[in-house]
């Protein structure tokens, strides 16, 4: 019996791990946008037209927006099981 509950909590501390190293990689997966957004940078051609890589701000805002909701999930989780 002792083995099975041993085995209950290392898989909840298991999903605890992962959810906040899932957290971690979402963050750093947002900086890492952020980051290379700016090295990237943007250029005005000679017509006027703004080049840019946009779409790196969204995608790193998202990102940032998950790992956050990620991490919060993950700690009331924590709370509430204690």
């Amino acid at each position: 019996m002792a083995f099975f509950q041993l085995f209950r909590l290392k898989g909840v501390m298991l999903q605890k791990l992962i959810s906040y190293t899932t957290a971690l990689i979402m963050l750093a997966a947002s900086v890492g946008c952020g980051i290379a957004y700016r090295i990237i940078g943007s250029t005005i051609d000679s017509q006027g037209y703004l080049h840019e890589a946009f779409g790196l701000i969204p995608i790193g805002w998202i990102c940032f927006l998950s790992a956050l909701i990620i991490a919060v999930l993950s700690l009331i989780r924590t709370l509430v099981h204690r």
